[in-house]
């Protein structure tokens, strides 16, 4: 095996400021191949900056994506709430269809069965729409996350490499 031309010193300036900077800092200021200097911070576990800026991107966007379902799925139960006071009221407030075609307000004791079906079947919507909702976030596993981030990582890292070797 050939003796490497970069000393041990050197290849520990470029693992640092590849974790720093990255891998085009590495090839601009030290003249050493990004691919290189990739292999050695491989070697010993090191990350650029820019991997852990990702990673704290992506937990961000998946704090504000639980944040938002919350919200929908609040406003989901208000909805089921006042679908269900609507089925449940001693009064139903409808148009009701008169000479010639008008149209006019009406108040029955009763919701008649085309309503009623339509409000079940939109509180049902509501409520399956809630739970899965619902379940997305009823785990707290964030290796799932983890493992998304690593995996987008290794993809680009793998990318990258087949471009330089072209």
């Amino acid at each position: 095996m050939p003796a490497s031309k970069y000393t041990d010193a050197q290849r520990a300036e470029a693992v640092e400021l590849y974790r720093t900077e990255g891998p085009t800092a590495v090839a601009n200021k030290l003249g050493i191949p990004k691919n290189t200097v990739v292999r050695w911070a491989e070697k010993v576990g090191v990350r650029t900056v820019r991997n852990e800026l990702t990673r704290n991107a992506v937990e961000a966007k998946v704090v504000d994506g639980k944040l938002r379902r919350q919200n929908i799925t609040h406003r989901l139960y208000g909805q089921a709430e006042t679908i269900l006071d609507v089925l449940e009221g001693e009064t139903f407030t409808t148009l009701l269809k008169g000479e010639y075609g008008s149209e006019h307000e009406g108040v029955l004791s009763f919701v008649p069965a085309n309503e009623r079906k339509t409000l079940i079947q939109a509180l049902g919507s509501a409520m399956v729409t809630t739970a899965k909702l619902e379940a997305v976030d009823s785990s707290d596993d964030t290796s799932v996350t983890d493992s998304v981030v690593d995996r987008l990582v290794d993809g680009f890292t793998a990318i990258y490499r087949a471009g330089k070797d072209e």
